[in-house]
């Protein structure tokens, strides 16, 4: 998952944000992944 986001745009409330749902969505895959196995 080598993707690169640019956030420069956003503000900085908005920036923490998505770096939230993006932390939020490894664990979750992380746990699926852990699961399926």
């Amino acid at each position: 998952m080598g993707r690169k986001l640019d956030l420069s745009g956003l503000t900085d409330d908005e920036a923490e944000h998505v770096l939230k749902v993006v932390q939020r969505d490894m664990k979750l895959r992380k746990k699926e992944e852990d699961r399926l196995r």
